[in-house]
């Protein structure tokens, strides 16, 4: 073989590997393309539930609060009505926390920082589950108060009595410390869910 022949080869042989790269970058940019497509169309349910969310928590918020202007007098449905106010807007505010954190992702960009993202929307949310949860006993104790107080003018104190109120309360209070007690007494725990 002659020189030249051996650059002809050579050239060749580049031009194939160049068309090779061209078809691996082709099959990259098209893998992650529609693992991204994948990615946002299970986030479709995810967005259309905290929509649902901030839109319950607007109206949760609206209702309770009128409630509560119209008894500010009465403290007896006022407390409980505040108590239910706050965690209506902080479940509001976690909702549209959420939402703006997954607007905010740059599915041009890396994944990891992708994945990472969604890791942090992801805790967000479980940890708004959480508490939610955990604190359901209480908000039921305040919801029994209230709700039907607000509908139909039924007044639980006088109804069931202030020990059954007071017994509801006293339960919520206590799953709510007994909680935070293991929170604090095993902080593992508290780091891993």
């Amino acid at each position: 073989m002659e020189l030249d022949d051996l650059k002809t080869l050579w050239k060749e042989a580049d031009q194939r590997l160049g068309a090779m790269e061209s078809a691996l970058r082709l099959g990259q940019r098209l893998a992650k393309a529609d693992s991204l497509d994948r990615t946002r169309s299970k986030l479709r349910l995810v967005h259309l539930t905290l929509w649902y969310e901030i839109a319950f928590g607007v109206l949760a918020c609206l209702m309770i609060g009128s409630y509560l202007f119209d008894h500010l007098g009465e403290i007896r449905f006022a407390l409980p009505a505040a108590a239910l106010h706050l965690g209506a807007i902080l479940m509001l505010g976690s909702a549209i926390r959420q939402l703006v954190a997954l607007r905010q992702i740059d599915y041009a960009g890396p994944v990891v920082q992708i994945q990472r993202r969604l890791a942090q929307v992801s805790i967000l949310r479980a940890r708004t589950n959480r508490w939610i949860l955990l604190s359901s006993p209480m908000l039921w104790a305040l919801l029994v108060i209230v709700v039907p107080h607000g509908l139909i003018g039924l007044d639980v104190y006088r109804a069931f009595g202030w020990p059954w109120v007071g017994g509801n309360l006293a339960f919520g209070i206590t799953v709510l410390g007994f909680v935070a007690w293991v929170y604090r007494r095993f902080p593992a725990a508290a780091q891993a869910s």
